[in-house]
Parts: C-alpha cells; structure tokens; sequence
C-alpha cells in the first residue's frame, strides 16, 4: 500500500494547484485587523460546503457575509500593495 500511495504523491507533486499571487507581499492593516476573523469563516465554510452540511444554494449568503466581515475590503488591500509592489493591473473578481 506504501508504494502504492508514493506513486501517487509522486504523479501529484506535478502540477501546481494554484499560484498564491499574493506570496511574499507586506501584511495590510486590513489583514491585520480582520484577517484571521475571515481566514476562519472561510475555511469553516468550505468544509461545510465541501461535506454538503451547507448547501451550494446557500452560495450567495456566504459571499455576502463574508463582505460584511471584510473579506471584500481584505481582498482590495491586497490587490492594492500587489499592484503598487509588482507594478501589476490585477483586479478581483467579485
């Protein structure tokens, strides 16, 4: 079974799931405010979404409350200092 479960790490360790953009750039005052607030209803809600205790429906409210707790600010500062750090034109998607 050891083998088998090496290979697979192996074959996985290939690709790169994503890119965090936002590696090695300065902490904003809004991350330091309210990051670990939304950092933990993220994560609480993906799991949730994830094991099917919170239905996709229920999609939009989760977007909505994760704005009012700082989310859409915390994600614009950082796009700011990414912008002005690494002369970049990203913009957020929501």
């Amino acid at each position: 079974m050891q083998i088998e479960n090496n290979r697979f790490i192996e074959s996985a360790a290939k690709y790169t799931l994503y890119q965090d953009i936002f590696y090695g750039i300065p902490l904003t005052d809004e991350q330091n405010s309210y990051g670990s607030d939304v950092a933990k209803y993220e994560e609480e809600m993906f799991i949730k979404f994830v094991t099917g205790k919170e239905p996709l429906s229920k999609w939009d409210e989760y977007v909505a409350t994760w704005k009012k707790k700082g989310g859409k600010a915390l994600l614009d500062s950082k796009i700011k200092t990414y912008n002005e750090l690494r002369s970049g034109n990203v913009s957020p998607g929501i």
